[in-house]
C-alpha cells in the first residue's frame, strides 16, 4: 500500500481573494513582512521551514532563475500566472502518482493520497477541492488517471535532448469495467510543437485483444525531438481509441486520452550540456509563449467545444455558473 502520499497546489483565485488582503496578494514573496496572511493560510511556514506553496518547485518550469549561480527562481509575471503554474505541477504530480501504481497492478494494492478536501482555507495544500469546493486541476487529471480504462506512459523526467529518444513506455489497465469489444482498442500517440502548432510525430499501436485486469505494455514511443525544437515543448498527445476507423471526435471513441509535456534542451554533446540536467533551463516556457488559438462553445443541454484555431489548445478549463436568474451560464 501506498500510503499518505500528494502533491500541493495553490487554491483557486476565487477562494485567494477571500483570504489573503489585496495588498498582500501580490507579490508572493514567503519573506516579505506583508506576507503574513500567506503564512496564516499555510502557503508558507508550515511546520516550521516546510512550505506548502514552495514557488521554486514549479517557478523554474516556466521562467529562467535569477541570482547568484542562478540559484532563485523568478516569479512569474502574474499571480494568474503563478496560480496556473502551480495548479499545473500538482496535477502532474497528481497523475504520475496514480498512474504509476496503477502499473504496479498486483503488487500494490492501494494508494491513499493527501488530501481529497481541507477543513481549513488554506492558501496552498495537497488537497484537489479547496476549501471553497472549487475542484484544482488536479482533480481533472486525477480523475481521468482513475477511470475504469486508463492509458498511460512511463516517464522518468518531464524534459528530454533533442536528438534522445524520450525515455517512455505506453501501458494500458483496464479494469474490465468498460468493454472495447471483441478486438482490442487502437493507441495512437502524437506529438505536438507548442510554440508551432505543429505536428511532428504520430505512432499507432492496434492491439488484438485487451485481457481484463492486466497492465498491458503497449509499446516503446519511439520519438527523439529534432534540434529545430530546442526550447520548445513537446506536447504528447496519447488516445486509446475503440477501433481503427473511429474518429477521435465522435462520442464512445476515445476510451482513454492523456497531454504529456516534455521541455527539449540541448542535445547531449552540446558544450553545456551537463550529465545530471543542471543546463536546463525553463523547459516548459513555450507553453507560455505558444500562439494563441479559437476555441468556440456551443449548445445548451449538451455542450460542444470546437478548436477551430491553426494551434493545438492545451488545458481547457470550461467552467459553468448562474446568473442572477438563476439561469446557468
Amino acid at each position: 500500500v501506498a500510503g499518505q502520499v500528494g502533491a500541493c497546489g495553490m487554491c483557486s483565485l476565487e477562494q485567494l481573494e477571500t483570504i489573503i488582503p489585496e495588498p498582500a496578494r501580490w507579490p508572493i514573496d514567503g519573506s516579505d513582512p506583508k506576507s503574513a496572511p500567506w503564512h496564516w493560510h499555510a502557503a508558507f511556514g508550515v511546520q516550521r521551514n516546510d512550505t506548502w506553496l514552495s514557488p521554486s518547485s514549479y517557478r523554474w518550469l516556466f521562467t529562467p532563475p535569477r541570482g547568484p549561480n542562478g540559484t532563485w527562481a523568478e516569479p512569474l509575471p502574474s499571480l494568474k500566472d503563478e496560480f496556473e503554474a502551480s495548479q499545473f505541477l500538482q496535477a502532474e504530480g497528481y497523475r504520475y502518482i496514480f498512474q504509476s501504481n496503477r502499473r504496479a497492478r498486483w503488487h500494490r494494492s492501494a494508494v491513499a493520497i493527501w488530501t481529497l478536501n481541507e477543513p481549513f482555507p488554506n492558501a496552498a495544500h495537497g488537497c484537489i477541492f479547496d476549501y471553497s469546493g472549487h475542484p484544482k486541476h488536479a482533480f481533472y487529471l486525477s480523475q481521468e488517471s482513475l477511470a475504469p480504462l486508463d492509458v498511460s506512459i512511463r516517464y522518468d523526467q518531464i524534459w528530454s535532448r533533442a536528438g534522445v529518444a524520450i525515455n517512455a513506455t505506453v501501458h494500458i489497465d483496464d479494469e474490465g469495467q468498460r468493454g472495447v469489444g471483441e478486438q482490442g482498442p487502437v493507441v495512437v500517440a502524437e506529438a505536438w510543437s507548442a510554440q508551432r502548432g505543429k505536428l511532428l510525430h504520430t505512432q499507432t499501436w492496434s492491439l488484438p485483444s485487451l485481457e481484463s485486469q492486466v497492465v498491458t505494455e503497449v509499446g516503446r514511443l519511439n520519438y527523439a525531438p529534432p534540434p529545430e525544437t530546442i526550447g520548445d515543448t513537446v506536447l504528447l498527445l496519447l488516445e486509446a481509441r475503440a477501433s481503427t476507423d473511429c474518429d477521435s471526435a465522435s462520442a464512445g471513441c476515445v476510451l482513454s486520452r492523456h497531454t504529456y509535456t516534455f521541455g527539449v534542451a540541448a542535445p547531449p554533446n552540446a558544450s553545456n550540456a551537463s550529465p545530471v540536467g543542471d543546463d536546463v533551463v525553463a523547459p516548459l516556457a513555450a507553453l507560455r509563449a505558444a500562439n494563441t488559438t479559437c476555441v468556440v462553445v456551443s449548445g445548451t443541454r449538451n455542450i460542444t467545444v470546437r478548436n477551430t484555431g491553426a494551434n493545438i489548445a492545451v488545458n481547457v478549463k470550461l467552467s459553468a455558473y448562474s446568473d442572477d436568474n438563476g439561469d446557468t451560464r
